[in-house]
């Protein structure tokens, strides 16, 4: 009875009481990077937005996730501006993808005829050790990332169906009920909540492969589940692509700054080095920036490349051969694989990001845990022991780096020292530096990047400690080494504009004019960011007197974004202080057809409209 009461209530209570021990003093932390355009437009004022209805469809993903947006919805609802409860919500999902991951862990053991009084206590350690891990930091307390554990926590449960299925299909009991709520009920919660949810079917492929081989009365109904769920929507993903090469794999690489082939070589790089730091998590190999990372051009450049892809191959190879003596250990491995096989192989992402691994990390977890029980019962007290100092590493690990996420002025100086060669590291870092009018440090930090977005940003920082830029400070060929203008670049032309249209910096407006006609002439990481130069260059030929060049940018603004409507706004503005009733009413027309129902966008039109009526008057 002791012992029952011990597996039950109090190992399951004192893993959560040790998982918020080293998550607790990061969750006071801020909003950061991508949480503030997904989740800034759910608040008005602290409250939840009046259009919220139109924000639950993020645009972050083809799939909307709108799962996790109505998590947010309701965090927005009931905590407004109060981001540690934000958070808190994002730990309290941890743990109920840790006690699902449990709940897994045993069923697999089960059906892999581990003995019944090892399962609980294996499965326990296994699943307290993913929990404290310190890999899954950054995506527990980034807000944003409540995406990748909503996917994470549906796909864990429709494994933990489909093994329950087909367990009871194995003894003889109806089990078809469980195996089609991982389908029909997790893989869309999944799907909605992140597109890496997709790969579910993936996930029950390998279980099928590995623990339960598609045995028994049922095998054909299996196999054909499988080549329907699996098989045949793999192969219509691979004939797609194979197909359209060019506009839906080469074309995207060139905002990326590397070719499709430089991805996948240096992706064989990235897999083994986290497979390094979830086996062997230190503090130097983390970091929440990653785009220092060098890219492989070729198998010997670098060195590494050939040898990590070799090694990769062999761990695949050596697991599919070993599936029928060691199943937990290939599941495991085919686990990781299958969990990156939509971030890190030929999709044109970024290179490297740890919460990538939330998911991934379990299955090398579970084939280290599968090594450890094929050693057999007698070695059992050596697995504890070894399973017991892991957690107690990983959990100093994991306290250490939560409090780091407390404070932007802990995070990004760290994040830095860990990738000082990193553009987004030192760009934050500068931010950082800067909020606290610690200009030249800032000015000293961003210097080291020898990239044209480092060089605006260092200009931007000299226009706010100095209020004014020398001529020759904005040269065009400040773009030169930047056949595609990325995403830093834009921002910076974009904070300059700002400050010079504002009068908060003086500088050549000339200068900067062409500078940006230089922007505009160049191809972009992302349609929208030319649309926004545009509408920046709009705003100075409006300033200069330049009014129908100003309408016309305006115009070519509206061609690059149709469905937006802040162009037509403008031009109707604009037309109405030029005089130009019947023009003014054209645009109104437009700006009602775009206008989305947003609260913002509904005032501009109502004071657009009784400016225009009370202009056709006169």
């Amino acid at each position: 009875m002791r012992v029952l009461l011990l597996r039950r209530v109090l190992f399951p209570a004192a893993a959560a009481a040790l998982v918020l021990l080293c998550y607790w003093r990061g969750l006071p932390g801020p909003l950061l990077l991508d949480d503030y355009p997904v989740l800034g437009p759910l608040l008005s004022d602290g409250h939840l937005a009046s259009d919220w209805r139109a924000q639950i469809f993020s645009t972050t993903g083809p799939l909307g996730r709108p799962v996790a947006m109505l998590s947010f919805v309701a965090n927005a609802a009931l905590s407004g501006t109060a981001y540690v409860e934000w958070k808190a919500v994002n730990l309290a999902l941890h743990l109920a993808v840790g006690a699902a991951l449990w709940w897994l862990a045993r069923g697999l053991m089960a059906a892999t005829r581990v003995p019944a009084q090892r399962r609980a206590g294996a499965a326990g350690l296994l699943c307290m050790l993913w929990l404290v891990h310190p890999l899954q930091v950054s995506t527990v307390l980034y807000t944003v990332q409540r995406m990748t554990e909503l996917s994470a926590l549906f796909a864990v449960l429709g494994m933990g169906a489909y093994v329950a299925g087909r367990r009871a299909l194995q003894e003889g009991r109806p089990g078809w009920g469980a195996i089609g709520a991982a389908y029909l009920l997790c893989l869309p919660l999944a799907a909605f909540s992140k597109e890496s949810g997709l790969l579910l079917p993936g996930y029950l492929a390998a279980i099928e492969l590995t623990v339960f081989r598609a045995a028994g009365a049922q095998r054909r109904r299996l196999l054909l589940l499988h080549g329907v769920t699996f098989v045949l929507p793999a192969l219509l993903v691979a004939v797609y692509y194979a197909t359209h090469v060019e506009t839906a794999l080469l074309a995207p690489y060139a905002a990326r700054g590397m070719s499709l082939g430089g991805r996948v070589l240096t992706e064989c790089r990235v897999l083994v080095r986290y497979l390094a730091e979830i086996v062997l998590p230190v503090r130097g190999a983390f970091g929440f920036f990653h785009d220092d990372l060098v890219i492989s051009t070729g198998w010997l450049t670098p060195p590494s490349t050939a040898l990590s892809a070799a090694f990769l191959a062999a761990l695949l190879a050596g697991a599919l051969r070993q599936a029928g003596r060691l199943p937990l250990v290939a599941l495991g491995v085919l686990l990781f694989f299958a969990g990156h096989a939509m971030e890190s192989t030929i999709f044109p992402l970024e290179l490297m990001f740890e919460h990538r691994n939330y998911l991934p990390s379990f299955g090398v977890l579970l084939a280290s845990c599968g090594v450890l029980l094929a050693l057999g019962g007698r070695h059992a007290r050596f697995a504890t022991a070894a399973a017991g100092t892991a957690i107690a590493l990983c959990a100093v690990l994991t306290w250490s780096e939560a409090g780091l996420w407390a404070r932007l002025e802990t995070l990004m100086p760290a994040s830095y020292a860990l990738h000082p060669r990193s553009e987004s590291a030192a760009a934050n870092l500068a931010e950082v530096l800067a909020a606290n009018r610690r200009y030249t440090k800032a000015i000293e930090i961003v210097g080291t990047i020898a990239t044209p977005g480092a060089a605006l940003h260092e200009r931007y920082l000299r226009c706010k400690r100095d209020g004014r830029l020398p001529p020759g400070a904005l040269p065009a060929a400040l773009l030169d080494r930047e056949p595609t203008l990325r995403t830093y670049a834009v921002t910076g032309l974009i904070e300059l504009a700002k400050l010079g249209l504002d009068e908060a910096c003086q500088y050549d407006v000339a200068e900067f004019r062409a500078l940006l006609a230089t922007a505009v002439a160049k191809p972009v990481a992302f349609g929208v960011q030319r649309y926004k130069l545009r509408i920046y260059q709009a705003h100075f030929a409006w300033q200069r007197g330049e009014r129908e060049a100003a309408l016309a940018l305006l115009d070519a603004a509206h061609g690059e974004q149709p469905r937006d409507p802040i162009p037509a706004l403008l031009a109707t503005e604009w037309s109405l202080a030029m005089g130009d009733v019947p023009r003014a009413g054209r645009y109104l027309a437009l700006a009602r057809e775009l206008a989305p129902e947003r609260a913002d966008f509904r005032a501009m039109i109502a004071d657009l409209e009784q400016r225009h009526a009370a202009a056709a008057q006169r």
